[in-house]
Protein backbone atom coordinates (compact mmCIF):
# COMPACT_ATOMS: atom_id res chain seq x y z
CA UNK A 1 0.00 0.00 0.00
CA UNK A 2 1.30 3.42 -1.00
CA UNK A 3 0.52 6.34 1.34
CA UNK A 4 1.40 9.93 0.45
CA UNK A 5 0.74 13.28 2.05
CA UNK A 6 0.71 16.33 -0.22
CA UNK A 7 0.97 19.64 1.65
CA UNK A 8 0.76 22.79 -0.43
CA UNK A 9 1.09 26.11 1.35
CA UNK A 10 0.15 29.30 -0.47
CA UNK A 11 -0.38 32.94 0.46
CA UNK A 12 -3.94 32.48 1.75
CA UNK A 13 -4.38 28.76 2.45
CA UNK A 14 -2.79 25.41 3.17
CA UNK A 15 -4.16 22.35 1.36
CA UNK A 16 -3.36 18.87 2.63
CA UNK A 17 -4.23 15.75 0.63
CA UNK A 18 -3.96 12.24 2.04
CA UNK A 19 -3.52 9.71 -0.76
CA UNK A 20 -3.81 5.94 -0.56
CA UNK A 21 -2.53 4.18 -3.68
CA UNK A 22 -2.69 7.60 -5.39
CA UNK A 23 -6.42 7.96 -4.64
CA UNK A 24 -7.72 10.87 -2.55
CA UNK A 25 -8.58 9.45 0.86
CA UNK A 26 -8.95 12.64 2.89
CA UNK A 27 -8.57 16.38 2.44
CA UNK A 28 -8.08 19.41 4.67
CA UNK A 29 -8.24 23.09 3.80
CA UNK A 30 -6.98 25.71 6.26
CA UNK A 31 -7.03 29.48 5.89
CA UNK A 32 -3.68 31.02 6.82
CA UNK A 33 -5.49 33.80 8.69
CA UNK A 34 -7.63 31.44 10.77
CA UNK A 35 -5.61 28.39 11.78
CA UNK A 36 -7.08 26.38 14.62
CA UNK A 37 -5.06 26.32 17.84
CA UNK A 38 -7.03 23.48 19.41
CA UNK A 39 -4.66 20.93 20.90
CA UNK A 40 -1.83 23.36 21.67
CA UNK A 41 -0.34 22.93 25.15
CA UNK A 42 0.88 26.10 26.89
CA UNK A 43 2.80 26.74 30.06
CA UNK A 44 0.21 29.23 31.32
CA UNK A 45 -0.32 31.56 34.27
CA UNK A 46 -3.57 31.99 36.19
CA UNK A 47 -4.11 35.75 35.85
CA UNK A 48 -7.33 36.33 37.80
CA UNK A 49 -10.59 34.66 38.80
CA UNK A 50 -14.06 35.41 37.45
CA UNK A 51 -16.72 34.52 40.00
CA UNK A 52 -19.60 35.16 37.58
CA UNK A 53 -18.60 32.20 35.38
CA UNK A 54 -16.76 30.12 37.99
CA UNK A 55 -13.56 30.28 36.01
CA UNK A 56 -10.23 32.01 35.62
CA UNK A 57 -8.60 34.11 32.95
CA UNK A 58 -5.18 32.75 32.04
CA UNK A 59 -2.19 34.15 30.21
CA UNK A 60 -0.89 32.04 27.32
CA UNK A 61 2.22 32.32 25.17
CA UNK A 62 2.68 35.48 23.12
CA UNK A 63 0.36 37.55 25.29
CA UNK A 64 -2.74 35.59 24.25
CA UNK A 65 -5.43 34.93 26.83
CA UNK A 66 -7.58 31.93 27.66
CA UNK A 67 -10.50 30.94 29.83
CA UNK A 68 -10.25 28.06 32.30
CA UNK A 69 -13.68 27.02 33.60
CA UNK A 70 -14.00 25.03 36.80
CA UNK A 71 -15.39 22.00 34.94
CA UNK A 72 -12.18 21.88 32.89
CA UNK A 73 -9.89 22.15 35.90
CA UNK A 74 -8.78 18.90 37.49
CA UNK A 75 -8.95 18.59 41.26
CA UNK A 76 -9.03 15.30 43.14
CA UNK A 77 -12.06 14.57 45.33
CA UNK A 78 -13.94 17.64 44.05
CA UNK A 79 -16.93 17.90 41.76
CA UNK A 80 -16.61 19.42 38.31
CA UNK A 81 -18.66 22.49 39.30
CA UNK A 82 -16.87 23.16 42.61
CA UNK A 83 -15.54 26.69 43.16
CA UNK A 84 -12.45 27.06 40.98
CA UNK A 85 -10.72 28.95 43.82
CA UNK A 86 -10.66 25.68 45.77
CA UNK A 87 -8.88 23.93 42.88
CA UNK A 88 -6.15 26.37 41.95
CA UNK A 89 -4.48 29.56 43.17
CA UNK A 90 -4.13 32.91 41.45
CA UNK A 91 -0.67 33.38 39.94
CA UNK A 92 -0.08 29.62 39.61
CA UNK A 93 1.71 28.29 36.52
CA UNK A 94 0.77 24.99 34.89
CA UNK A 95 0.38 23.24 31.50
CA UNK A 96 -3.01 23.95 29.90
CA UNK A 97 -4.39 22.72 26.60
CA UNK A 98 -6.57 24.77 24.23
CA UNK A 99 -9.87 22.92 23.70
CA UNK A 100 -11.85 25.61 21.84
CA UNK A 101 -10.61 28.36 19.54
CA UNK A 102 -11.24 32.03 20.24
CA UNK A 103 -14.14 33.30 18.15
CA UNK A 104 -15.46 36.82 17.67
CA UNK A 105 -15.34 38.34 21.16
CA UNK A 106 -15.03 35.00 22.96
CA UNK A 107 -11.71 33.97 24.49
CA UNK A 108 -10.17 30.59 23.73
CA UNK A 109 -11.13 27.90 26.24
CA UNK A 110 -8.40 25.86 27.93
CA UNK A 111 -8.30 22.78 30.12
CA UNK A 112 -5.92 21.17 32.56
CA UNK A 113 -7.24 17.78 31.36
CA UNK A 114 -4.50 17.38 28.77
CA UNK A 115 -4.94 14.76 26.02
CA UNK A 116 -2.10 13.53 23.80
CA UNK A 117 -3.27 11.88 20.57
CA UNK A 118 -1.51 9.08 18.76
CA UNK A 119 -2.51 7.12 15.69
CA UNK A 120 -4.06 4.24 17.66
CA UNK A 121 -4.33 5.44 21.24
CA UNK A 122 -4.83 8.68 23.16
CA UNK A 123 -3.32 9.36 26.56
CA UNK A 124 -4.72 11.57 29.32
CA UNK A 125 -1.67 11.84 31.59
CA UNK A 126 -3.59 13.45 34.47
CA UNK A 127 -6.24 10.68 34.63
CA UNK A 128 -6.20 6.93 35.29
CA UNK A 129 -7.54 3.74 33.73
CA UNK A 130 -7.99 2.16 30.31
CA UNK A 131 -10.82 2.69 27.83
CA UNK A 132 -11.57 0.50 24.82
CA UNK A 133 -13.81 1.39 21.87
CA UNK A 134 -17.36 0.08 21.72
CA UNK A 135 -17.49 -3.52 20.52
CA UNK A 136 -13.87 -4.25 21.45
CA UNK A 137 -13.40 -7.98 21.83
CA UNK A 138 -13.37 -9.31 25.42
CA UNK A 139 -10.84 -12.13 25.59
CA UNK A 140 -7.56 -13.10 27.17
CA UNK A 141 -5.57 -10.99 24.71
CA UNK A 142 -7.67 -7.94 25.55
CA UNK A 143 -7.09 -8.54 29.26
CA UNK A 144 -3.33 -8.71 28.68
CA UNK A 145 -3.51 -5.44 26.72
CA UNK A 146 -5.47 -3.80 29.53
CA UNK A 147 -2.96 -4.97 32.15
CA UNK A 148 -0.04 -3.65 30.07
CA UNK A 149 -1.69 -0.25 29.52
CA UNK A 150 -2.50 0.07 33.23
CA UNK A 151 1.25 0.02 33.91
CA UNK A 152 1.63 3.24 31.92
CA UNK A 153 0.91 6.37 33.91
CA UNK A 154 -2.25 8.07 32.69
CA UNK A 155 -5.55 7.05 31.13
CA UNK A 156 -5.04 5.15 27.85
CA UNK A 157 -7.95 5.41 25.39
CA UNK A 158 -7.67 2.91 22.54
CA UNK A 159 -9.08 4.50 19.38
CA UNK A 160 -11.49 2.67 17.10
CA UNK A 161 -8.91 2.32 14.33
CA UNK A 162 -6.49 0.79 16.84
CA UNK A 163 -8.89 -2.00 17.78
CA UNK A 164 -7.52 -4.34 15.10
CA UNK A 165 -3.86 -3.43 15.57
CA UNK A 166 -1.38 -5.74 17.34
CA UNK A 167 -1.24 -5.19 21.10
CA UNK A 168 2.49 -4.42 21.07
CA UNK A 169 1.92 -1.55 18.63
CA UNK A 170 -0.72 0.02 20.91
CA UNK A 171 1.42 -0.45 24.03
CA UNK A 172 4.48 1.03 22.30
CA UNK A 173 2.56 4.10 21.19
CA UNK A 174 1.05 4.64 24.65
CA UNK A 175 4.54 4.44 26.17
CA UNK A 176 5.85 6.98 23.64
CA UNK A 177 3.02 9.36 24.56
CA UNK A 178 3.87 8.94 28.25
CA UNK A 179 7.52 9.78 27.51
CA UNK A 180 6.36 12.77 25.48
CA UNK A 181 4.39 14.02 28.49
CA UNK A 182 7.48 13.82 30.66
CA UNK A 183 9.41 15.91 28.14
CA UNK A 184 6.56 18.46 28.20
CA UNK A 185 6.77 18.65 32.00
CA UNK A 186 10.54 19.13 31.79
CA UNK A 187 10.08 22.01 29.34
CA UNK A 188 7.46 23.55 31.64
CA UNK A 189 9.82 23.45 34.60
CA UNK A 190 12.48 25.42 32.74
CA UNK A 191 10.01 28.00 31.40
CA UNK A 192 10.10 31.41 33.10
CA UNK A 193 7.02 32.90 31.40
CA UNK A 194 3.95 31.67 29.48
CA UNK A 195 5.33 29.51 26.69
CA UNK A 196 4.01 27.31 23.90
CA UNK A 197 5.07 23.79 24.85
CA UNK A 198 3.42 21.71 22.11
CA UNK A 199 1.89 22.46 18.72
CA UNK A 200 -0.04 19.29 17.79
CA UNK A 201 0.67 17.38 14.62
CA UNK A 202 -1.85 17.94 11.79
CA UNK A 203 -4.72 15.45 11.88
CA UNK A 204 -4.00 14.13 8.40
CA UNK A 205 -0.38 13.47 9.38
CA UNK A 206 -1.58 11.38 12.31
CA UNK A 207 -3.90 9.51 9.94
CA UNK A 208 -1.10 8.95 7.43
CA UNK A 209 1.20 7.57 10.13
CA UNK A 210 -1.51 5.18 11.29
CA UNK A 211 -1.81 3.83 7.73
CA UNK A 212 1.91 3.62 7.00
CA UNK A 213 4.20 4.54 9.91
CA UNK A 214 7.38 3.40 8.16
CA UNK A 215 6.82 3.98 4.45
CA UNK A 216 5.07 7.31 4.39
CA UNK A 217 6.00 9.81 1.66
CA UNK A 218 5.47 13.51 2.35
CA UNK A 219 5.76 16.10 -0.42
CA UNK A 220 5.45 19.80 0.42
CA UNK A 221 6.47 23.21 -0.89
CA UNK A 222 7.15 24.25 2.73
CA UNK A 223 10.88 23.72 3.28
CA UNK A 224 10.54 24.27 7.04
CA UNK A 225 8.11 21.37 7.40
CA UNK A 226 10.89 18.79 7.65
CA UNK A 227 12.14 20.33 10.91
CA UNK A 228 8.62 20.33 12.39
CA UNK A 229 8.15 16.69 11.41
CA UNK A 230 10.97 15.69 13.75
CA UNK A 231 9.25 17.52 16.58
CA UNK A 232 6.09 15.49 15.92
CA UNK A 233 8.02 12.25 16.23
CA UNK A 234 8.00 11.32 12.54
CA UNK A 235 10.58 8.59 12.03
CA UNK A 236 13.65 8.68 9.83
CA UNK A 237 12.09 6.17 7.42
CA UNK A 238 9.51 8.72 6.35
CA UNK A 239 10.54 10.23 3.02
CA UNK A 240 10.26 14.01 2.70
CA UNK A 241 10.51 15.76 -0.67
CA UNK A 242 10.62 19.55 -0.94
CA UNK A 243 8.57 20.75 -3.91
CA UNK A 244 10.26 23.87 -5.33
CA UNK A 245 9.00 23.93 -8.91
CA UNK A 246 7.02 26.86 -10.39
CA UNK A 247 3.93 24.74 -11.09
CA UNK A 248 1.71 24.05 -8.08
CA UNK A 249 2.09 20.70 -6.31
CA UNK A 250 -1.63 19.86 -6.30
CA UNK A 251 -1.95 20.85 -9.95
CA UNK A 252 1.12 18.81 -10.96
CA UNK A 253 -0.27 15.72 -9.23
CA UNK A 254 -3.57 16.10 -11.08
CA UNK A 255 -5.98 16.77 -8.22
CA UNK A 256 -7.19 20.31 -8.97
CA UNK A 257 -10.24 19.13 -10.90
CA UNK A 258 -11.21 16.58 -8.25
CA UNK A 259 -10.91 19.18 -5.49
CA UNK A 260 -13.02 21.64 -7.46
CA UNK A 261 -15.77 19.00 -7.72
CA UNK A 262 -15.98 18.92 -3.92
CA UNK A 263 -17.85 22.21 -4.25
CA UNK A 264 -20.54 20.65 -6.46
CA UNK A 265 -24.00 20.15 -5.04
CA UNK A 266 -24.69 17.20 -7.35
CA UNK A 267 -22.35 14.30 -8.12
CA UNK A 268 -22.89 11.98 -11.09
CA UNK A 269 -21.95 8.33 -10.55
CA UNK A 270 -20.43 6.05 -13.20
CA UNK A 271 -23.76 4.29 -13.68
CA UNK A 272 -25.52 7.52 -14.62
CA UNK A 273 -27.20 7.84 -11.22
CA UNK A 274 -26.50 10.87 -9.05
CA UNK A 275 -26.40 12.04 -5.46
CA UNK A 276 -27.30 15.52 -4.23
CA UNK A 277 -25.79 17.01 -1.07
CA UNK A 278 -27.69 19.75 0.76
CA UNK A 279 -25.99 21.38 3.75
CA UNK A 280 -28.15 23.27 6.24
CA UNK A 281 -27.50 24.78 9.66
CA UNK A 282 -29.11 21.83 11.45
CA UNK A 283 -28.10 18.82 9.36
CA UNK A 284 -26.84 17.44 6.05
CA UNK A 285 -29.35 15.83 3.67
CA UNK A 286 -28.16 13.54 0.87
CA UNK A 287 -30.52 12.31 -1.85
CA UNK A 288 -29.85 9.36 -4.16
CA UNK A 289 -31.47 9.41 -7.59
CA UNK A 290 -31.33 6.74 -10.31
CA UNK A 291 -30.93 9.46 -12.97
CA UNK A 292 -29.77 7.89 -16.24
CA UNK A 293 -28.85 4.51 -14.71
CA UNK A 294 -30.34 1.49 -16.46
CA UNK A 295 -30.41 -2.28 -16.09
CA UNK A 296 -32.65 -5.06 -14.77
CA UNK A 297 -35.77 -4.73 -12.70
CA UNK A 298 -36.53 -1.82 -10.40
CA UNK A 299 -35.29 -3.84 -7.40
CA UNK A 300 -32.05 -4.79 -9.15
CA UNK A 301 -31.44 -1.22 -10.25
CA UNK A 302 -32.17 0.10 -6.76
CA UNK A 303 -29.68 -2.34 -5.21
CA UNK A 304 -26.95 -1.50 -7.72
CA UNK A 305 -27.39 2.27 -7.50
CA UNK A 306 -27.67 2.30 -3.70
CA UNK A 307 -24.51 0.23 -3.28
CA UNK A 308 -22.54 2.50 -5.61
CA UNK A 309 -23.99 5.58 -3.93
CA UNK A 310 -23.11 4.27 -0.44
CA UNK A 311 -19.44 4.05 -1.40
CA UNK A 312 -19.38 7.52 -2.94
CA UNK A 313 -21.31 9.11 -0.05
CA UNK A 314 -18.89 7.64 2.51
CA UNK A 315 -16.02 9.16 0.50
CA UNK A 316 -17.71 12.56 0.10
CA UNK A 317 -18.59 12.78 3.79
CA UNK A 318 -14.95 12.28 4.67
CA UNK A 319 -13.23 14.52 2.10
CA UNK A 320 -15.77 17.34 2.58
CA UNK A 321 -15.59 16.78 6.35
CA UNK A 322 -19.35 16.78 6.78
CA UNK A 323 -20.40 16.27 10.38
CA UNK A 324 -23.27 16.34 12.82
CA UNK A 325 -26.60 14.79 11.82
CA UNK A 326 -26.62 13.33 8.30
CA UNK A 327 -29.76 11.96 6.61
CA UNK A 328 -29.48 9.84 3.44
CA UNK A 329 -32.49 9.20 1.21
CA UNK A 330 -31.56 6.04 -0.72
CA UNK A 331 -33.75 4.64 -3.50
CA UNK A 332 -36.62 2.72 -1.90
CA UNK A 333 -36.04 -1.04 -1.54
CA UNK A 334 -38.70 -3.46 -0.35
CA UNK A 335 -36.60 -6.43 0.72
CA UNK A 336 -35.42 -6.45 4.36
CA UNK A 337 -32.27 -8.32 3.36
CA UNK A 338 -31.51 -5.64 0.76
CA UNK A 339 -31.76 -2.91 3.41
CA UNK A 340 -29.55 -4.88 5.83
CA UNK A 341 -26.91 -5.44 3.13
CA UNK A 342 -26.94 -1.75 2.22
CA UNK A 343 -26.35 -0.75 5.84
CA UNK A 344 -23.54 -3.33 6.08
CA UNK A 345 -21.94 -1.85 2.95
CA UNK A 346 -22.13 1.65 4.36
CA UNK A 347 -20.72 0.51 7.72
CA UNK A 348 -17.80 -1.12 5.93
CA UNK A 349 -17.10 1.99 3.85
CA UNK A 350 -17.14 4.30 6.88
CA UNK A 351 -15.31 1.97 9.28
CA UNK A 352 -11.91 3.55 8.62
CA UNK A 353 -13.20 7.13 8.95
CA UNK A 354 -11.14 8.57 11.85
CA UNK A 355 -13.89 11.02 12.82
CA UNK A 356 -16.16 8.14 13.80
CA UNK A 357 -19.48 7.51 12.06
CA UNK A 358 -22.43 6.20 14.06
CA UNK A 359 -25.13 4.61 11.90
CA UNK A 360 -28.71 4.26 13.11
CA UNK A 361 -31.44 2.09 11.61
CA UNK A 362 -33.46 2.97 8.52
CA UNK A 363 -36.65 4.94 9.25
CA UNK A 364 -40.13 3.97 8.03
CA UNK A 365 -39.70 6.53 5.26
CA UNK A 366 -36.54 4.79 4.05
CA UNK A 367 -34.11 7.40 5.41
CA UNK A 368 -30.76 6.29 6.81
CA UNK A 369 -29.74 8.31 9.88
CA UNK A 370 -26.16 8.75 11.03
CA UNK A 371 -23.95 11.11 12.95
CA UNK A 372 -20.30 12.01 12.42
CA UNK A 373 -18.10 13.70 14.98
CA UNK A 374 -16.83 17.15 14.08
CA UNK A 375 -13.02 17.20 14.26
CA UNK A 376 -12.37 20.29 12.13
CA UNK A 377 -14.34 22.83 10.10
CA UNK A 378 -16.23 21.45 7.10
CA UNK A 379 -14.84 22.32 3.70
CA UNK A 380 -17.74 24.56 2.67
CA UNK A 381 -17.38 26.60 5.88
CA UNK A 382 -13.65 27.21 5.36
CA UNK A 383 -14.18 28.22 1.72
CA UNK A 384 -16.74 30.84 2.81
CA UNK A 385 -14.45 32.47 5.39
CA UNK A 386 -14.22 36.18 4.69
CA UNK A 387 -10.80 37.61 3.91
CA UNK A 388 -9.72 40.28 6.41
CA UNK A 389 -9.58 43.88 5.17
CA UNK A 390 -12.07 43.31 2.33
CA UNK A 391 -15.08 44.98 3.96
CA UNK A 392 -16.71 41.61 4.43
CA UNK A 393 -17.10 41.06 0.69
CA UNK A 394 -14.47 38.57 -0.51
CA UNK A 395 -14.33 34.92 0.58
CA UNK A 396 -11.29 32.66 0.85
CA UNK A 397 -12.44 30.75 -2.25
CA UNK A 398 -12.74 33.92 -4.31
CA UNK A 399 -9.29 35.06 -3.17
CA UNK A 400 -7.60 31.74 -3.93
CA UNK A 401 -9.37 31.39 -7.29
CA UNK A 402 -7.90 34.75 -8.31
CA UNK A 403 -4.42 33.92 -6.99
CA UNK A 404 -4.34 30.59 -8.84
CA UNK A 405 -5.56 32.26 -12.04
CA UNK A 406 -2.80 34.87 -11.74
CA UNK A 407 -0.17 32.18 -11.12
CA UNK A 408 -1.44 30.30 -14.17
CA UNK A 409 -1.11 33.41 -16.35
CA UNK A 410 2.44 33.94 -15.14
CA UNK A 411 3.42 30.36 -15.98
CA UNK A 412 1.60 30.40 -19.34
CA UNK A 413 2.77 33.76 -20.63
CA UNK A 414 6.22 33.76 -18.97
CA UNK A 415 5.52 37.34 -18.00
CA UNK A 416 5.80 39.31 -14.76
CA UNK A 417 3.71 42.35 -15.74
CA UNK A 418 -0.09 42.16 -15.74
CA UNK A 419 -3.11 44.43 -15.94
CA UNK A 420 -6.07 43.30 -13.85
CA UNK A 421 -9.60 44.54 -14.48
CA UNK A 422 -11.97 43.50 -11.71
CA UNK A 423 -15.63 43.69 -10.78
CA UNK A 424 -16.53 46.19 -8.03
CA UNK A 425 -16.86 43.54 -5.27
CA UNK A 426 -13.36 42.21 -5.94
CA UNK A 427 -11.61 45.59 -5.81
CA UNK A 428 -11.27 45.73 -1.97
CA UNK A 429 -9.35 42.45 -2.16
CA UNK A 430 -6.96 43.73 -4.83
CA UNK A 431 -6.41 46.94 -2.88
CA UNK A 432 -5.70 45.07 0.39
CA UNK A 433 -3.60 42.19 -0.95
CA UNK A 434 -2.15 43.43 -4.25
CA UNK A 435 1.34 44.07 -2.85
CA UNK A 436 1.42 40.71 -1.03
CA UNK A 437 0.45 38.86 -4.22
CA UNK A 438 3.14 40.73 -6.17
CA UNK A 439 5.80 39.70 -3.67
CA UNK A 440 4.51 36.12 -3.42
CA UNK A 441 4.41 35.47 -7.18
CA UNK A 442 7.19 37.84 -8.24
CA UNK A 443 4.97 39.91 -10.52
CA UNK A 444 3.88 43.53 -10.97
CA UNK A 445 0.19 44.41 -11.18
CA UNK A 446 -1.78 47.41 -12.30
CA UNK A 447 -5.45 47.09 -11.43
CA UNK A 448 -8.66 48.95 -11.97
CA UNK A 449 -12.38 48.48 -11.74
CA UNK A 450 -14.31 47.25 -14.77
CA UNK A 451 -17.87 48.63 -14.49
CA UNK A 452 -19.05 46.22 -17.19
CA UNK A 453 -17.86 43.17 -15.24
CA UNK A 454 -20.01 41.26 -12.79
CA UNK A 455 -19.33 41.76 -9.06
CA UNK A 456 -16.55 39.14 -8.72
CA UNK A 457 -15.42 38.68 -12.34
CA UNK A 458 -11.93 39.65 -13.44
CA UNK A 459 -9.75 39.82 -16.50
CA UNK A 460 -5.96 39.36 -16.42
CA UNK A 461 -3.94 40.68 -19.37
CA UNK A 462 -0.14 40.36 -19.74
CA UNK A 463 1.67 43.62 -20.44
CA UNK A 464 4.26 44.00 -23.15
CA UNK A 465 7.43 45.35 -21.52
Amino acid sequence: MSVKLLIEQSLFETRTLLLENDRLLDYELEATFENSRVGEIHYARIARFSDTINGALVELAGGASGLLLSRNCIAKSQSADADIRSKITEGANLPLQIIKDAKDDKTAEVSSKVTLDGAFVSLQPMAEGVQFPKGFAKNAEADELRNALEQIKGRAIVRSRGAKEPADKIISEAAQLADHWQSILSAAKSAKKPTLLVRPAPQLLVQALSLSPEKLEIISNDANLQTRLKGWGVGARTRFDHWNKPVGLVSHCGFEEELSRLEDRQITLNSGANITIEQTEALVVIDVNSGQAKGGSHEQLARQVNEQAAREIAHQIRVRNLSGIIIIDFIQMNGKNDVAKLIQTFEKETQSDPAGVRIFSMTELGLLQLTRKRTRSPLHHTQKLIMPETNGRVSLKQATDFLRALAGHKERHKSALFTVTAGPALMPFLTAYGVQMEQYLGVRLSSGEGPALAEYDFEITPQIP
